[in-house]
């Protein structure tokens, strides 16, 4: 078998090969990882800092995982509802702090489900560079027959503006959902949580594939095994 047939990128056009895939494949290293050691068997391992908000590998796998998670969104939908892509606003008289500003989105959700409009959803909550927040996501609604009244009319009772976006979702909205990931996100309060997932939003790919491979081929968490960082056994 030609080797080069296994560096064909998803990006190449048709009949081509790349290796642009290998090239950007460092993009996801971290920078600052670290060494756990079993201290039972003496094994190591490293992991990811996780640091997204600071490191640009960890970052760059986090933006990876959250589009991959919002494409399974926009593919797998409950009956009766259509992937919907949402950006919210607020009013431009009232900049809600974050905590105001998640009061504002749990209100809307439980307006929604009030009623039995909403599924699942995934949310990310942006600051724009003039200081304004305002959240993107992917929820599974219903089609509103009304030229969508009710739903501006629940936008504004649980506080967000007028000037909102609701249309039926696309792949390339999960990539517009997910580029936030990092700088933009840093300019939320420390600690503060920046995306979301309702329980029932579909998993990725990539990690329902490798939960049915570990449940085909009988895989499970050595639990022997104890890890702790390296330096406390020195």
């Amino acid at each position: 078998m030609d080797a080069g047939i296994l560096n064909i990128s998803l990006n190449a056009a048709a009949g081509g090969i790349t290796n642009n895939c290998k090239k950007n494949a460092g993009a996801f290293t971290c920078r600052n990882r670290f060494r756990l050691s079993c201290v039972h068997h003496g094994e190591d391992l490293f992991v990811r800092c996780g640091r997204w908000r600071t490191c640009p590998g960890c970052a760059a796998w986090k933006q990876w995982t959250i589009k991959s998670r919002l494409i399974a969104g926009i593919e797998e939908v409950p009956s009766g509802k259509l992937p919907m892509f949402f950006t919210l606003t607020f009013p431009a008289s009232a900049a809600p702090t974050e905590d105001d500003a998640h009061k504002s989105w749990r209100s809307l959700v439980a307006r929604l489900r009030y009623r039995g409009h909403l599924a699942s959803y995934a949310w990310v909550l942006q600051r724009t560079r003039a200081g304004t927040l305002h959240y993107h996501g992917i929820a599974h609604l219903d089609w509103f027959e009304d030229s969508l009244q009710l739903w501006r009319e629940l936008l504004l009772k649980s506080g967000f503006g007028v000037q909102n976006k609701l249309v039926i979702a696309e792949r390339s909205h999960a990539n517009y959902c997910a580029k936030y990931i990092s700088r933009r996100f840093a300019d939320l309060e420390p600690l503060r949580r920046a995306y979301g997932f309702s329980a029932a939003f579909p998993q990725s790919r990539a990690i329902t594939a490798r939960a049915d491979l570990a449940a085909q081929y009988g895989i499970v968490p050595d639990n022997d095994c104890s890890w702790v960082p390296s330096y406390e056994l020195r």
